[in-house]
């Protein structure tokens, strides 16, 4: 074993314990370059969320979060035949008051199974009422993975996620709980979805709304949202505020207050989106999406700890659940919204998740074209308000997903197929949603389809099974019908294909020839023509086609006598 702790910069003590810098991705290129045996590395553990405190909470993230990130990103550049597999720790994510801090590595997590599925990625969850216990449980986890990817310690009991199909009662539809004597605040309150909820208060009822954004409401469709809720009945107020600063929080809504009845609800919809594979991600930009969910989200709840609030809503996204290559950052961010409900539930106080599905309005619906091909239909308005009043009249409801999905659709996709489903039936499939697992030993064989196909064709018949494959799997997930023609000469970024549905293009060719791909095999190798030649010959080691050809069409020259095989040979002989 190699230990690896974290510090101000790097050291090789040749000896002993090595030291990096969690936010200095240099040192972990340095750390591998130094270490002997990381070719033949078999695990990476990372503990250092373990020493995450919510009260210092961007440093935590800084150590959990950047870690990963930058360790994956140096495992992911390393020239290995097998890759290691990756466990993430954490400890007493899921106690009776949830180590809170942790909970953005576990989002993360989700995106590094899809995003690098050779590293086995596992987040383990251990118990923390016994460090001994906790150890000796770790251990045993290390020496006999298994294919689950999210797993959880409670004493001696160990748990494993998965699915549970939610029905809510299905009485009329009731009042939402909103009181026209009171204030609701709406963080990210001017952008597009938050001004979809500022309407549904007003149309609820609600009197008196405080709008909370980073930019103010300066734009003219902002401007028009707000007279219209005015014509309403309603008091508007918008603060231009950082969420990420809770001393200017505190003050300017101390005296916004002071002017308004008392605050009653609080739905936090304020976040930011910049999209990259891991490979391509930084710290900088990483924690920039961190900031207005995570920071934002818990300042809010130091805000309202102590008042009597009706709900506390946390919009949170399905990514963190489902995991959505090129989204790490957000995955994480919104994850730790659900850490936070569960963390406030504990303290006696209102709170609920709604990890949503791409809503029509609002930042994914620049991302729904790529969605859609998976089946993950856009949410309207109406079906996403009405999701909300229903939740709000569940007190006990305290984290749900809500998101409409052609589900037949979704099964057919490279990742769908995963652990979190296995209590469910085919036919059962239309009801819940998936999330990421690792491939077992026993799975690889069977999703090694592409090598079945190939072992029983002839040798002249190979490289057009493999284009046929490689064409399909781009169909697919591109969603080209197959009725459509498929320029096989032409960049598929120039068909429609994204850098996040080159990953799942990856991902799947990877399993069905049961070969770690790199992630930048669809930026490599651009169309089907390149591709397919490159698996052929790199990676699948097949004869050449013409060579191919030439070995089968005479084969029969071994059925031959000698005497038959001389007359042949004179015969061509004489003929050229």
């Amino acid at each position: 074993c190699t230990l690896v702790q974290n510090g101000a910069d790097y050291q090789n003590p040749r000896l002993g314990q090595y030291q990096v810098n969690a936010l200095q991705p240099d040192d972990f290129a340095k750390l591998f370059a130094d270490l002997e045996n990381a070719p033949t590395l078999t695990g990476i553990v990372h503990l250092w969320s373990l020493d995450s405190d919510v009260s210092a909470l961007a440093a935590a993230q800084a150590q959990s979060c950047g870690s990963a990130l930058h360790l994956v990103q140096t495992v992911a550049a390393q020239n290995w035949t097998q890759a290691p597999q990756l466990w993430l720790v954490t400890q007493g994510a899921y106690a009776d008051k949830p180590a809170l801090a942790q909970w953005s590595l576990l989002g993360l997590s989700r995106v590094i199974e899809l995003e690098h599925p050779a590293l086995n990625c596992c987040s383990v969850d251990l118990d923390n009422t016994d460090t001994a216990r906790a150890v000796t449980t770790l251990v045993t986890e290390l020496l006999n993975a298994d294919a689950e990817p999210q797993i959880r310690w409670q004493g001696q009991q160990r748990l494993v996620a998965r699915f549970a199909a939610q029905s809510l009662p299905a009485a009329e539809l009731a009042s939402a709980p909103i009181r026209e004597d009171a204030t609701y605040l709406i963080s990210g309150g001017t952008g597009a979805l938050g001004l979809v909820f500022a309407d549904w208060l007003v149309e609820q009822g609600a009197k008196s709304l405080l709008l909370l954004s980073r930019s103010g409401n300066a734009q003219a469709s902002v401007q028009t949202a707000i007279a219209d809720l005015q014509a309403k009945g309603a008091t508007v107020q918008v603060l231009a505020i950082d969420l990420t600063d809770s001393a200017v929080l505190s003050q300017s809504l101390d005296s916004a207050l002071a002017d308004l009845p008392a605050l009653a609800g609080i739905i936090h919809a304020a976040g930011a989106l910049d999209d990259a594979l891991l490979v391509n991600q930084d710290w900088a930009r990483f924690e920039a999406v961190l900031a207005a969910k995570v920071y934002g989200a818990w300042h809010l709840h130091q805000y309202s700890e102590k008042l009597p609030l009706d709900f506390f809503v946390l919009c949170a996204s399905a990514a963190s659940v489902l995991g959505n290559a090129g989204q790490g950052n957000y995955a994480a961010a919104n994850h730790f919204l659900a850490g936070l409900a569960a963390y406030r539930r504990q303290l006696g106080l209102t709170a609920l998740s709604i990890h949503w599905g791409p809503w029509q309005q609002g930042m994914a619906a620049q991302v729904n074209a790529g969605l859609q091909a998976q089946g993950i239909e856009p949410l309207t308005a109406e079906q996403g308000l009405a999701a909300l009043q229903r939740l709000l009249q569940q007190p006990s409801m305290q984290q749900v997903m809500v998101m409409p999905c052609q589900w037949d659709r979704y099964f057919q996709h490279a990742d769908a197929k995963r652990a979190l489903f296995a209590n469910f039936a085919p036919a059962q499939q239309t009801t819940v949603a998936p999330a990421a697992a690792n491939v077992s030993s026993a799975q690889t064989a069977a999703n090694a389809e592409l090598l079945t196909l190939l072992a029983d064709a002839p040798a002249a018949q190979q490289l057009s099974i493999v284009q046929d494959y490689v064409s399909n799997v781009a169909r697919r997930i591109i969603g080209i019908e197959p009725s459509d023609p498929l320029d096989i000469e032409k960049p598929l970024m120039e068909i429609g294909m994204d850098s996040l549905m080159a990953v799942d293009i990856r991902n799947m060719l990877g399993k069905a020839i049961n070969a770690t791909l790199p992630v930048s095999l669809l930026f490599n190798y651009p169309t089907v023509t390149e591709l397919v030649q490159h698996l052929a010959d790199e990676v699948l080691k097949l004869a050449p086609a013409e060579v191919a050809a030439e070995e089968e069409g005479f084969e029969f020259l071994d059925d031959l006598s000698e005497d038959d095989l001389a007359a042949l040979i004179e015969r061509e002989l004489n003929a050229n």
